[in-house]
């Protein structure tokens, strides 16, 4: 009985090496693609493949446990742990290391990895659990990602398409393999996965606007939601490009959009958007094969730049303004002491050249000459102190603002006549450096401007500190102006608003024609002593 049991096992093992021969031969005729492949075809299109291409036989105890209905998962075990290549082709050499010949001697566990073979054993039991027979012309392909060890040690990814190899009554006898090594493939996928999460992490994360168009210029993409609006709030996928500029700026965009297609060049503008932020925009157009498909607008907020260009003119135009006013103040010096003090000067010198002269003619008319030249020199030493005190009065220093504001009242008082009311509440004597010496030229110019102009009866003068302001204010109950004809006409005026916006104060002019005239200023401490 034993005799005839290894005589029929041997008869079983022998159908299944023919068949593993016949299932070769299918595969290289499936790939000829009909055409007619002889023997000597067959091994030379094994042996220049670049894919291994191997083959195993079931050993005979394994295809009667099939033909006995063993449980699929128990004959899979079977199958991977008794594994033996019955063919492996020359490319296993390139591929794994080991030649053909060594690759007959080993098992499953030297060329794969343990949760391939994991794999590599479910796949096998889910074709054997199929409950019908299949026909062995219709053997089924199966896809399995491998790692595969190579015999220097490395790590080979590979693919690998495989089939059972059927007898004549659809029983699987063997399987017919062909492994690919993808190792290259997979490093390049996974640098081009890396490559593309950092230039999507970049893209993202640009501060400029980065919008794909099509040329009715309607949005495709954008590379993050626009700013100041909800996500698909405002600025959307499908909306046109420029909806969210201004109205007046939409024809320099459509015709820069009109511009770029035409040219196909880059074009540059900038535009304000709706909510009131700059932007300048490139679009730069992306060429298909023979027309621009697309175009792509890149928007980059200049909002603060725009701004510190716009403060650096206004500023420029304060200074020029002021440098204006500094040599309007020394023309008008330069003639009060033309017209004043060099001619008190000049008269006294004349006075004292007759004197001697006339000391001899007549001594009694020298005698009076010479009074007179004495008055003259009185008169200009007087003028002369008025003039400090005008630019800068000593007490200013010495004693601080409101001391010298009170001189200022007294002397405006004293020469035009006017009855002036002098209110103060600082809690120190001197202001930071550069505020007081501003503070007094403004209470100065305004006193000015109502001794001269309002014919007032009564002026009053406020000067106080509150919660880090000073704060001033000149009224008079004259015959005041109108300010909309009038006030671009008064240098004075002018002169108050350019020196306390030199010191980011604020400025607030009250006049109305027969009524009077009340200039506020207020100008923050902590910025002017800087």
């Amino acid at each position: 009985m034993n005799a005839m049991r290894n005589d029929t096992m041997s008869t079983v093992g022998k159908r299944a090496s023919d068949q593993t021969n016949e299932a070769l031969r299918a595969f290289f005729e499936e790939s000829a693609e009909g055409g007619i492949v002889s023997d000597l075809d067959y091994r030379t299109i094994a042996y220049n493949v670049a894919d291994v291409i191997w083959t195993i036989d079931f050993p005979a105890e394994i295809i009667q446990e099939q033909l006995n209905r063993a449980p699929p998962e128990a004959i899979a075990d079977a199958i991977v742990d008794n594994w033996r290549f019955s063919y492996v082709s020359p490319a296993s050499e390139r591929v794994f290391g080991y030649t053909p010949k060594e690759c007959l001697s080993l098992v499953l566990g030297d060329l794969i990895t343990p949760e391939t073979i994991d794999r590599v054993r479910n796949a096998i039991a889910e074709v054997l659990a199929l409950d019908a027979p299949v026909p062995a012309e219709a053997s089924e392909k199966r896809f399995l990602e491998v790692d595969c060890l190579a015999k220097d040690g490395s790590l080979r990814a590979c693919e690998n398409v495989s089939s059972f190899i059927r007898n004549d009554r659809g029983v699987p006898t063997g399987l017919l393999g062909i492994i690919r090594d993808v190792t290259q493939r997979r490093h390049a996928e996974k640098a081009l996965r890396e490559s593309e999460a950092t230039l999507r992490g970049l893209f993202e994360n640009l501060p400029a606007i980065v919008v794909m168009l099509d040329r009715e210029a309607n949005i495709q993409f954008m590379n993050r939601t626009y700013p100041n609006a909800q996500a698909g709030e405002i600025i959307q996928v499908g909306d046109p490009a420029f909806s969210f500029a201004l109205p007046e700026h939409l024809d320099t965009c459509r015709r820069a959009f009109e511009q770029a297609l035409s040219e196909n060049t880059t074009q540059t503008i900038e535009v304000q958007d709706i909510f009131g932020v700059w932007w300048s925009c490139q679009l730069v157009p992306i060429a298909g094969e023979s027309v621009i498909d697309n175009l792509i607008l890149i928007a980059t907020d200049v909002t603060e730049a725009r701004l510190a260009a716009e403060a650096v003119k206004k500023e420029q135009r304060l200074l020029r303004q002021m440098l204006e006013l500094h040599e309007r103040e020394r023309r008008l010096i330069s003639y009060e002491i033309h017209d004043g003090f060099t001619q008190q000067l000049a008269g006294a010198l004349f006075r004292l050249q007759a004197f001697r002269g006339a000391l001899e003619r007549n001594p009694d008319e020298a005698w009076k000459g010479l009074d007179v030249a004495a008055d003259l020199l009185t008169g200009a030493i007087d003028e002369a102190r008025r003039l400090i005190s005008g630019l800068r009065p000593p007490i200013l220093d010495e004693l601080g603002i409101a001391d010298a504001v009170q001189y200022l009242v007294y002397e405006h008082g004293k020469r035009d006549s006017v009855e002036i009311e002098y209110l103060h509440d600082l809690p120190t004597a001197h202001l930071p450096p550069g505020l007081d010496d501003a503070v007094f030229r403004i209470i100065q110019e305004s006193l000015q401007n109502a001794c001269r102009h309002s014919r007032s009866d009564k002026i009053r003068v406020s000067l106080e500190q509150s919660e880090g302001w000073i704060n001033i204010e000149v009224r008079d109950w004259g015959i005041g102006f109108d300010l909309n004809s009038v006030e671009g006409k008064r240098f004075g005026l002018q002169g108050i608003r350019e020196r306390a916006r030199l010191l980011d104060g604020q400025v607030a002019i009250e006049s109305a024609p027969n009524e009077g005239t009340r200039i506020s200023v207020a100008i923050p401490i902590k910025n002017s002593a800087t």
